[in-house]
């Protein structure tokens, strides 16, 4: 590749300047609430648990990326049979009962859970989970054999899992509480990232958006130069904030019609093709040893 040298400056800067695209960066530092907002330029972006977003806005839907409340039941020791698992309540209850057969069942309404001759605590967590499965309008279940243990999820998301009531009959088994727990309606800060960058990607025709670090978001304007570092950045998060009060860091590129190689005190530049000011990157610098 030939490089012309230049001998004389043609730019009004100190040095020819490579094409940078304005950015900024919000940190979600924890928990995001139904409501909150983030507003880049004139788009205002709205975390919505329930599909009732404000006109006007974009909805980033978080329904799905709300946590589902759970609960643990442990054998410590054999399954006895007749015992009985209650996941919910009242008109509500699944009760599931350990059995020989599935005639066995002490109640019609009950829910066999065949553990046949083997009466052992894998036995019990692996059949009781495939009931579960099976049979459940509430949750869902998997289950440990290292443990022993069943884990059963809600089917509902937020904090609505947190009311399904959790009881057993048990000689040898527990669950962790009475009733499931850990539902929640605010939404994690790395589902909130994954959310608001889907939406900022699907809506916004100014701005790209990245998954960055340490749940971050990196917002960056679309094109080369300093206009870019007019888009306002804010937002309405307990639990969020942007570094700057709009993007930065935009920079035109030092235009150039042909390969250039230049020295100025000391530091090379060079262009391995002809840039324009529109030229993402275009330059790049070394000083030799």
């Amino acid at each position: 590749m030939e490089y012309t040298q230049f001998f004389k400056k043609w730019f009004s800067t100190a040095t020819p300047l490579a094409g940078v695209k304005a950015s900024g960066t919000l940190t979600i530092s924890g928990v995001v609430s139904d409501t909150q907002t983030v507003t880049i330029g004139t788009n205002v972006y709205e975390f919505d648990i329930d599909n009732t977003y404000t006109a006007g806005r974009i909805q980033v839907n978080v329904a799905d990326l709300r946590n589902q409340a759970t609960s643990t039941l442990t054998f410590t020791d054999i399954p006895i049979v007749t015992e009985t698992v209650t996941v919910g309540s009242g008109d509500d209850a699944e009760v599931y009962e350990f059995v020989a057969a599935a005639g066995d069942v002490a109640d019609p309404a009950n829910i066999p859970v065949v553990l046949g001759a083997t009466l052992t605590a894998d036995n019990a967590v692996t059949k009781l989970a495939e009931a579960i499965s099976a049979n459940s309008a509430l949750v869902d279940a998997t289950f440990s054999t290292e443990d022993d243990t069943v884990i059963i999820v809600a089917d509902v998301r937020g904090t609505a899992g947190n009311s399904i009531a959790t009881t057993e009959t048990c000689t040898n088994a527990s669950w962790t509480g009475e009733t499931l727990a850990g539902g929640l309606d605010t939404i994690t800060a790395s589902n909130a990232v994954t959310a608001l960058v889907a939406s900022i990607t699907a809506n916004d025709a100014y701005v790209t958006a990245a998954d960055g670090a340490n749940d971050t978001v990196v917002v960056t304007y679309k094109w080369v130069g300093t206009d870019g570092n007019a888009i306002a950045t804010t937002e309405t998060m307990a639990n969020g904030a942007f570094g700057h009060a709009h993007l930065e860091g935009g920079v035109y590129a030092t235009p150039v019609n042909c390969s250039a190689f230049i020295i100025i005190e000391g530091v090379w530049y060079i262009a391995d093709a002809p840039v324009t000011k529109y030229t993402l990157g275009g330059w790049k610098s070394a000083t030799p040893a």
